[in-house]
């Protein structure tokens, strides 16, 4: 009967617009008390798996590094001897290399190793820094082979970066400002890369844009104020694969602390640029996990109160994860959610533990990629576990020319997490947004109408297992997710317990982390 539902929920997947299929699977036995993988996007290079090993050589800790093309088949595996008091906390992927940070426990300074391995000649090179600053890490990357360390000293600001080829750090000027919080660090394809500030001085408001070579020279400024009674909460920048560059995110009205809506503006250091600020209830697709009434109810007293000048009733959590570009121009893609329950914990015990990531090491992006919940200004010696309640996933399609095009949300049925790490991802297919996430033993995902644009009724299949004589006894669902790869391909990665159906002294069951390929066709 199991397996009944399993071929219909299947046959109804693949009557939509798209195709959802799983071409290929990789699993390693799993026991209780390993240590999950981190799992690195190569893109059209594969994916790279990382992990700590519970076996010690010459008074070092192994660390386990598995390499798997993009039909998920093991290419290669080294491993790194590093000392006991090191954690992997950034890494970074360019095109043919692949970067591993670690930090010492320090709270006096930043003490961290770098491991640059090339994937093709399999070489590792390795690298130290120590700066004598007490220093909060929110975002880590590599330019040009340089590492570039964001975070804070205290509540200001600091971007660092080090060169491994001299063994010096650079100090980027422009920084240690107080009132002021870094929104982004993020890389282009060119050998630079652009930072996003958020800046409340001597009663002005404003963003600072800037694009930075691999030494820390400017290359591109760009300060735009910001209308006094918003607030920015969350930023994210383009990567310049186009001549524009678009920065988005969230904002609130005075000192909210949820996100009444989305900003967005063309980056044009040249002439001043107008904010766009976009209410949620302007949007066509946001309410879509309320029912229509209620959705009706908030669009309607949001109009009234957009007519009389005021702010809108209406706030949410928001998450920022990135803005991706298209044949079209851009696309913004963020997920919101309600904090259903909070408890406090001591903190832990790393000065530069961030409260936005669950337990564990992140998985697929860079635990710097975005650090909107971890502002200096809500720092402090505890920390708050969460349980979300995951309301949606969206993505705004903007032009080059930064007007707004159209939105997508693919609903999440309040999906409950602990902590707030990504849950969804998307690709974009001949213009048209599909989302993806997983639940459970399933993959859910956006079911488009590419004529009307409207959303269809979700869709789900199962997490396709190796053979069909095989069914999942259980699944660990504190474990796994979803993350875009490359093109259109998703990887869905998590533990299960695999029941064989065909054992000769009966059943017989297996525990094994996978990771599943999914493509949307």
């Amino acid at each position: 009967m199991k397996r009944l539902l399993s071929i219909l929920l299947l046959a109804i997947a693949l009557m939509g617009n798209a195709q959802v299929l799983q071409p290929a699977r990789w699993e390693q036995e799993s026991k209780f008390g390993d240590d999950t993988y981190t799992i690195i996007s190569l893109k059209a290079e594969g994916l790279a798996l990382v992990r700590s090993l519970d076996k010690f050589k010459n008074g070092k800790k192994t660390w386990e590094v598995i390499f798997l093309d993009t039909d998920l088949n093991q290419k290669w595996t080294t491993e790194l001897e590093l000392q006991d008091d090191l954690r992997f906390v950034g890494f970074e992927y360019t095109p043919g290399k692949v970067s591993l940070m670690f930090r010492r426990n320090d709270t006096e300074a930043l003490k961290a190793e770098m491991f640059m391995i090339d994937l093709a000649s399999r070489n590792i090179q390795t690298s130290k820094t120590e700066v004598k600053l007490q220093v909060r890490l929110t975002h880590y990357t590599v330019v040009d082979g340089n590492s570039v360390f964001g975070g804070y000293v205290i509540r200001e600001p600091v971007l660092i970066i080090h060169d491994p080829v001299k063994n010096n750090n650079i100090m980027v000027p422009g920084f240690f400002l107080t009132d002021t919080e870094l929104l982004d660090v993020r890389p282009n394809g060119n050998n630079t890369f652009n930072i996003l500030l958020s800046q409340r001085t001597m009663g002005q408001k404003k963003i600072i844009f800037r694009t930075f070579d691999k030494l820390g020279n400017i290359l591109v400024e760009d300060e735009i104020p910001i209308d006094e009674e918003k607030t920015i909460l969350a930023g994210a920048s383009s990567v310049l694969q186009h001549d524009e560059v678009l920065i988005a995110g969230a904002y609130s009205f005075n000192n909210g602390k949820q996100a009444s809506g989305i900003f967005s503006c063309l980056i044009d250091p040249f002439s001043e640029q107008e904010v766009e600020y976009t209410e949620f209830h302007q949007l066509q697709h946001f309410f879509d996990y309320l029912s229509d009434k209620k959705a009706s109810k908030i669009r309607e007293k949001s109009t009234q109160r957009e007519n009389y000048g005021k702010p809108p009733e209406f706030k949410t959590n928001i998450g920022i994860h990135r803005i991706e570009e298209f044949n079209g121009g851009f696309a913004l893609f963020g997920e919101s959610f309600l904090v259903s329950s909070a408890s406090t914990t001591s903190a832990f015990s790393s000065p530069y533990y961030n409260p936005s990531r669950s337990y564990g090491y992140p998985y697929s992006f860079s635990p710097y990629s975005s650090r909107y919940y971890n502002n200096p200004y809500s720092y402090s010696p505890t920390t708050t576990v969460e349980e979300m309640r995951m309301t949606e996933g969206f993505v705004i399609g903007y032009d080059f020319k930064g007007k707004r095009l159209w939105d997508y949300a693919i609903p999440m049925e309040e999906y409950r997490t602990t902590g707030r790490d990504q849950v969804s991802d998307f690709t974009i297919r001949e213009n048209v947004p599909h989302f993806l996430y997983k639940d459970e033993d399933k993959l859910k995902f956006s079911n488009h109408d590419t004529d009307t644009l409207e959303l269809n009724q979700a869709m789900a299949i199962p997490i396709k297992l190796k053979n069909e004589m095989e069914e999942a006894k259980s699944n660990d669902e504190s474990e796994g997710n979803v993350r875009h790869w490359y093109g259109s391909s998703f990887y869905v990665w998590g533990t299960q317990t695999i029941k064989s159906l065909k054992s000769k002294g009966g059943e017989s069951s297996r525990r094994v982390f996978f990771i599943n390929k999914v493509t949307v066709d």
